[in-house]
């Protein structure tokens, strides 16, 4: 394997995906997702060995050599968890933890590997700015410089291995979260194009990518199957709302006397029962869960319904993301109740489409 690899980075607010292929020297593609789940500081009751809490532990160097801030990078012991709905969020000290901690995870598979060319997102509402009438350059810029700054970011747990087992980002690229994905519908993992490549070359395509904070519509043009900057849309209607109005609505029902943690919500969503199953305390969730997604859903198609009646749709509108896996069945349904002229796309690959898509688009970038 060179030293340099391609990677393909969805830094989401609720989860971080990272993902790399066979063109880059493996035998297949690696992938990992962690969720984005971080505190600073260990906290309490992390009662593990000294080796152990190394190893959840990312630490990322102040600016110009300052001081490094701790943060603890697991989802089973973070009991104090940072928000990552901020508009800081996509240049942070957390968001290079979180990717460090992601990229760890296939390590293995990333011996000798020093740089990275990457290519990762930002909200399609971040990354256009419709009053100024173009790109935000401004933000973007600030992400492009934090990526390349990946190397503040670092285990102790790697201290032994060559420069402390700090990647560096030789190549970084920012693209509206989403735009992956039709990439990864265009070509296969061997790079080579697919029945959709020339569907969405000749009409377009328009994207529903159901992430963590935010629903990402991106209208992808044809012959230049770029994004077209005027109709990006993104607003608040990400799986974290979703889930706190899970958390809020069954703790009422319930007449719980403390709100249902994030563990017990995506509990509740995994098994459809609140405690055990059949158990005289427990409590059949399924018909609560169907209501709230429902509303929920119903909230997004309302939001969406312009773009689905819109040219480059005629190409078909693609649902993905992690929301995509949870909703996209159901907001299929909604929209075909609508009689939209468009062939709705359900990919097998949801949660790393995007991913995917931007490491495919990392080798038209970085020729």
């Amino acid at each position: 394997m060179t030293n340099n690899v391609n990677v393909g980075i969805d830094d989401g607010h609720d989860g971080i995906k990272v993902y790399f292929g066979s063109s880059d020297g493996v035998s297949a593609p690696v992938m990992a997702q962690i969720q984005s789940k971080a505190q600073k500081g260990l906290g309490e009751g992390v009662d593990v060995s000294e080796a152990e809490q190394a190893r959840m532990t990312i630490k990322v160097d102040g600016i110009d050599g300052g001081e490094p801030t701790t943060f603890l990078v697991n989802e089973d012991f973070v009991s104090d968890k940072i928000d990552t709905r901020t508009e800081t969020y996509p240049y942070s000290a957390l968001n290079l933890a979180l990717i460090t901690q992601a990229i760890r995870q296939v390590r293995p598979a990333l011996e000798g590997v020093t740089g990275l060319k990457i290519i990762a997102g930002l909200p399609a509402n971040q990354y256009y700015d419709k009053v100024a009438g173009g790109k935000n350059d401004v933000l973007i810029d600030k992400k492009m410089a934090n990526l390349k700054t990946l190397s503040r970011a670092y285990s102790p747990a790697d201290k032994h291995l060559p420069n402390e087992g700090r990647f560096d980002a030789i190549e970084a690229e920012i693209m509206p979260e989403g735009y992956g994905i039709a990439f990864n519908l265009m070509f296969d993992d061997d790079l080579k194009p697919t029945e959709y490549y020339e569907q969405f070359r000749q009409h377009g395509c328009v994207i529903v990518d159901i992430g963590g904070r935010t629903v990402d519509v991106v209208t992808v043009m044809p012959r230049t199957c770029k994004p077209k900057g005027s109709d990006l849309l993104s607003f608040d209607k990400g799986v974290l709302y979703l889930r706190e109005i899970i958390g809020t609505t069954l703790t009422e029902r319930l007449n719980l006397k403390m709100n249902l943690n994030d563990n017990s919500v995506d509990m509740i969503l995994k098994t459809g029962w609140f405690g055990r199953k059949n158990s005289p305390k427990g409590y059949d969730a399924t018909k609560d869960l169907e209501e709230i997604k429902l509303k929920h859903v119903k909230e997004i198609y309302s939001a969406i319904k312009g773009a689905l009646d819109s040219n480059e749709a005629m190409g078909g509108v693609i649902l993905s993301g992690g929301g995509g896996v949870l909703l996209g069945d159901m907001l299929k349904d909604v929209i075909d109740k609508g009689d939209h002229p468009c062939e709705v796309i359900l990919p097998d690959e949801m949660v790393f489409g995007n991913a995917k898509g931007f490491w495919k688009l990392t080798w038209l970038k970085y020729k």
